[in-house]
């Protein structure tokens, strides 16, 4: 694969990530609707963990174990800030 397809493989997989990061944080707005009128915490510390955990096992390549780790607890920190500003309103 050349440089030119390379990074059209790139953009091809960067278009599905939007794509499903809109579709993850379009669920996060209703976890905050829900969380909002059962009166719960948005920092859920445990779930978060077994998100992660699952996220590790998913790996055929462990040696990323450390980046899908920063990849979902960014994920997960952009979806909380969402949530704050859902059941802050």
């Amino acid at each position: 694969m050349d440089l030119n397809e390379a990074r059209k493989a790139i953009d091809a997989i960067d278009q599905d990530i939007v794509r499903l990061f809109e579709q993850r944080l379009a669920v996060s707005e209703q976890i905050a609707i829900y969380k909002k009128a059962h009166h719960l915490a948005i920092e859920q510390p445990a779930r978060e963990a077994v998100v992660i955990q699952k996220a590790i096992d998913r790996l055929d390549n462990k040696a990323y174990r450390e980046d899908i780790k920063a990849l979902f607890e960014a994920m997960m920190t952009i979806g909380k800030k969402r949530q704050k500003e859902i059941i802050d309103s």
